[in-house]
C-alpha cells in the first residue's frame, strides 16, 4: 500500500545537479532525517521532508541538515504548495504552515487519513484511504467538501487545466473536468496506480509494475516502460520516475535511460523525489546503503 511501508528505518536524500542540457548524473549523499521518507517538498528555498510516522522535517541548506519542526509521531504522507501556503496531509487530516513551516494549524479532514494533495491557484484536492475518496478546498483548507470516488483509496492527484486525475488502489485512474460533478474512469482500470505526473498534454501513471502515458486525458493509455514507478518529478523537457533506481525521459516516454551513478547498486526503491534550487532529491532506504 502506497504511503505507509515501514519496513525501513532510515532514509538519505541526494541531490544531482541537472543545470546542463547533458542533465549529469552524479548523485552526492545527505544526512536525511529518521524514518520513512513519503514524500518531499519545496517552499522556495526550504526543503521539507514527510516521515510516515514521525511528523514534518525541514531543511535551510538545500537538504544538508534537517530538524523536525512539527507533528512529533504523526505520519505525515503528502505535500502540495499554493501561493506562501504548504499543505501537508497527515493521519490527522491536513495542517497548512504559512511561515515556511515554522508553525501548522490543523484545517481540516482531521478524522481522517490524507494520502495525497494537489493544487490550482487557492483549490486544494485531497485524497483520501479508507473508501473516503477526493475532497476539495476553495478558500486554502478553511472548509472542505467531498466530491466522489467513495468507496475508492486515492493514491495519486494531478490537476491540468479543468481535469481532476485520480490515481486508485485497483481501480486504476478516474477523472473528471467537472470539479468532481462526474467520474470516468479511464481504460487504466484494472491497476493500482501509486503516482500520477503532467508534462504539457502528457500524462504519466506509475503502477507497481510498470509507467504508462496518455496525451488525451485518460482516453487511452500506452506502456512506455517495464517497470515499477513510486514517485514522479518534472522539470521542462525531463521527466524522472523514481523506481528501483531513477529514470529520465526527455521526449516524455519514448525513450528512458538510468541515471543511478553514486546510488547504491541495490536499490528497493525511491520513495520519493524533488526537483527544486536547480537540484533533484531522491529519499531511499538507509539500510541499502
Amino acid at each position: 500500500m502506497k504511503k505507509s511501508i515501514t519496513f525501513f528505518i532510515v532514509h538519505l536524500v541526494l541531490c544531482l545537479s541537472f543545470l546542463t542540457s547533458e542533465c549529469p548524473s552524479q548523485w552526492v549523499l545527505l544526512g536525511g532525517p529518521q524514518g520513512v521518507i513519503s514524500s518531499l517538498a519545496a517552499n522556495g528555498t526550504t526543503l521539507f521532508a514527510g516521515i510516515d510516522t514521525n511528523g514534518i522535517f525541514r531543511s535551510l541548506d538545500d537538504g544538508t541538515t534537517w530538524t523536525q519542526v512539527a507533528l512529533n509521531n504523526v505520519g505525515v504522507f503528502c505535500f502540495v504548495t499554493s501561493g506562501s501556503y504548504i499543505f501537508a496531509g497527515t493521519e490527522n487530516g491536513v495542517y497548512r504552515s504559512t511561515d515556511y513551516g515554522s508553525n501548522w494549524t490543523n484545517v481540516g479532514l482531521s478524522d481522517k487519513r490524507v494520502l495525497e494533495l494537489a493544487a490550482s491557484s487557492n483549490n486544494i484536492y485531497a485524497g483520501l484511504d479508507e473508501g473516503f475518496g477526493v475532497y476539495f478546498s476553495t478558500n486554502y483548507g478553511v472548509s472542505w467538501t467531498q466530491i466522489g470516488l467513495q468507496n475508492k483509496d486515492i493514491y495519486a492527484l494531478a490537476v491540468s487545466s479543468n481535469y481532476l486525475f485520480a490515481g486508485t488502489d485497483e481501480y486504476g485512474v478516474f477523472v473528471t473536468s467537472n470539479n468532481g460533478q462526474n467520474w470516468i474512469q479511464t481504460p487504466l482500470d484494472t491497476e493500482t496506480v501509486d503516482c500520477l505526473a503532467i508534462n504539457g498534454t502528457n500524462l504519466f501513471a506509475g503502477t507497481p509494475y510498470r509507467i504508462c502515458r496518455s496525451t488525451n486525458n485518460g482516453t487511452s493509455w500506452t506502456q512506455v516502460y517495464g517497470i515499477g514507478c513510486w514517485c514522479f518529478a518534472v522539470s521542462g523537457n525531463y521527466v524522472f520516475a523514481g523506481g528501483a533506481g531513477v529514470l529520465m525521459t526527455s521526449n516524455n516516454g519514448v525513450n528512458w535511460i538510468y541515471k543511478n551513478q553514486g546510488l547504491p547498486y541495490t536499490i528497493p526503491f525511491i520513495s520519493a523525489l524533488l526537483i527544486a534550487n536547480n537540484y533533484i532529491y531522491a529519499a531511499l532506504p538507509y539500510d541499502r546503503v
